[in-house]
């Protein structure tokens, strides 16, 4: 038999009000319990894939259409800290940290250096923090490769979290010893680690001090799309065939 809807709200009426004083309403201290203890999960996440969505989808391609294209900077702690009275005021040098996240370059010549604080989300800031230590740093980076680009700075710091939480980085890098390596070998430990990348999308950086081996201070890797790809510039090799990695 067809109930009309009216009909069904009638027969339905006492039910309701039987279940009803059976409902507890839910208190506000329970609810901030239940939250905190949610955010306190998220925060003690193992990995960064956990508190990172893991999209290439691109929310700008009004504003920025070409904001996957770029290269994503690896830089090698011990050497700046030793080298670069600036950076070695950043908190990695005084945490002894091995590399850190030096930002993602767009490489679209859209420098302008204004003066600002990306604005970053509680549980997100936490997450840049173990890539960036310093957020002098992170202010740096954000005002030289993504202000004037259009890009969001939780979009812009979320593609750093989830291309570093896909790059398998080498040993020899993450170890923090002193080593001497050449540039082949390090390209080739890159290629054995991360299905997809090439050596030409790989590029590696050097301070030359005389009379001695270059020490390597940065590495790059270059993205088309959001995928590993050829760098745009010409790769120009500044560490020649041997170099040194310097440890702490």
């Amino acid at each position: 038999m067809n109930l009309s809807y009216l009909q069904l709200i009638k027969a339905n009426t006492s039910k309701i009000q039987l279940i009803q004083p059976m409902i507890k309403p839910i208190t506000k201290p329970a609810i901030s319990t239940a939250i905190m203890l949610m955010i306190a999960s998220l925060m003690t996440a193992p990995s960064l894939a956990e508190n990172t969505p893991r999209t290439h989808n691109n929310p700008h391609n009004n504003t920025h259409k070409n904001w996957q294209d770029g290269k994503l900077i690896i830089e090698i702690v011990p050497v700046l800290c030793k080298n670069n009275p600036t950076y070695a005021s950043y908190s990695q040098c005084r945490e002894s940290r091995s590399y850190v996240i030096g930002g993602f370059d767009f490489q679209n010549n859209n420098t302008c250096y204004i003066n600002s604080m990306p604005k970053l989300p509680p549980l997100q800031s936490r997450v840049v923090k173990r890539l960036i230590p310093d957020t002098k740093q992170q202010k740096d980076i954000w005002n030289k490769y993504a202000k004037c680009s259009q890009v969001k700075a939780t979009d812009y710091f979320r593609q750093i979290i989830q291309q570093t939480n896909e790059l398998h980085l080498p040993k020899v890098i993450t170890s923090g010893n002193t080593r001497m390596t050449d540039t082949t070998s390090l390209k080739q430990q890159f290629i054995n680690k991360n299905k997809g990348l090439s050596k030409d999308a790989i590029q590696l950086s050097c301070q030359n001090r005389k009379g001695q081996l270059p020490v390597l201070s940065k590495i790059a890797i270059c993205y088309k799309n959001g995928k590993y790809g050829r760098c745009q510039k010409k790769i120009i090799n500044t560490c020649g065939d041997q170099f040194i990695i310097l440890g702490f």
